[in-house]
């Protein structure tokens, strides 16, 4: 004969089955998380690449000012190449132009030629060419011929502490030449 504690703990041992069986997952449920798991990492990861990819990435000092020297080291109808700023400072009677070295065509990189004959008066030699279409500029960045619709784009140029900075985050269009476009020193 089963005593009132047997009962008891027979019972007991029931419930924690009935609890352990009720606390599993059932198959269904757990192949459910598991696939919107699943889906949730891929959609995660996605998003991932692509604020990756999206992100612009500075590299050298494009983007930002870029300190280019004294105004006094630059001759007039010099033209100065600053590579990391992906700029072209140009001296002129005016003041002094920093010009962006993406041609407005397509996009290529614009070259300083010094042995090429010059497109103005400041000097005898010296003009920008296009390698790809053939536009050609002269010191001002002015278009002289080629399929480029305008001329070449300006940085903002100030002068601090006594030297010439450009600011390569901010980019100006322009249609044409005019003297006030130059940074006067």
């Amino acid at each position: 004969m089963p005593t009132a504690t047997a009962e008891t703990t027979q019972q007991s041992t029931d419930e924690s089955l009935v609890r352990t069986v009720e606390s599993r997952l059932s198959r269904r449920t757990f192949l459910r998380f598991s696939l919107l798991g699943t889906i949730g990492l891929l959609v995660l990861e996605a998003l991932a690449g692509f604020f990756a990819f999206y992100t612009p990435r500075k590299f050298g000092v494009f983007g930002s000012k870029v300190t280019l020297g004294d105004p006094k080291s630059f001759a007039i109808a010099s033209i100065t190449t600053f590579v990391e700023a992906k700029l072209f400072l140009s001296h002129v009677p005016e003041g002094f132009l920093a010009m962006y070295w993406k041609c407005p065509h397509l996009g290529c990189t614009v070259q300083w030629h010094p042995e090429e004959p010059s497109e103005d008066n400041l000097a005898k030699m010296g003009r920008f060419h296009c390698p790809c279409h053939g536009s050609i500029y002269n010191r001002y960045g002015q278009i002289i011929s080629g399929p480029a619709p305008r001329p070449l784009d300006l940085f903002k140029l100030t002068v601090a502490n006594g030297k010439l900075v450009a600011d390569t985050s901010d980019i100006t269009q322009r249609k044409h030449w005019e003297p006030n476009q130059a940074t006067k020193v």
